[in-house]
């Protein structure tokens, strides 16, 4: 597979389930590695400092149980190069947004699953990333939320940033 995205673009990656779009993103994120050929990720191997200008959705979650909402956004946003107090005033934004903001105290593993994929797809967007990857990211959303994360993905775009949507939906991508 050849695969060259363009800045402020959307793009789908639509297939069956089992078809491989998440051993896809996972190639991608460097999680996997390729059996032959090579990933570039911003030009480059997909390693730590590559990893840092990109937001992630994984298929699974993969969010610290024991933390707080808000916490867990500050820890992405430091990571992401951002000062403790604009990553804080950051993460609390992306709660409001997301209708959470009232869940910013509670621990992850307290949050309804829905609640859990909006702060998963919070800790994306943390820090303007310059590439989304998102895998499955509507998974757990109702209908509503469904839409404003669309939203969020086409304003991300509309920034500047890449973003691959992988689903298996045909309305999504």
């Amino acid at each position: 597979m050849d695969l060259a995205l363009e800045p402020g673009r959307v793009y789908g990656l639509l297939g069956p389930n089992g078809a491989g779009k998440s051993t896809t993103t996972r190639l991608i994120m460097g999680l996997l590695t390729p059996d032959s050929g090579r990933v570039e990720l911003l030009g480059r191997k997909p390693d730590d400092a590559g990893r840092a200008k990109v937001g992630y959705v994984p298929e699974q979650r993969a969010l610290p149980e024991e933390a707080r909402a808000h916490e867990t956004l500050v820890l992405f946003g430091r990571l992401r190069g951002a000062s403790r107090s604009d990553a804080a005033r950051e993460a609390t934004a992306w709660l409001e947004r997301l209708e959470i903001g009232h869940k910013a105290d509670h621990r992850i593993r307290d949050l309804s699953n829905g609640q859990q994929q909006k702060v998963q797809i919070a800790v994306a967007l943390m820090g303007r990333p310059a590439l989304l990857v998102l895998d499955e990211p509507l998974t757990a959303l109702d209908p509503t939320h469904q839409d404003r994360a669309l939203s969020l993905f086409r304003a991300a775009a509309h920034d500047g940033a890449t973003v691959l949507l992988a689903t298996h939906r045909l309305w999504e991508a």
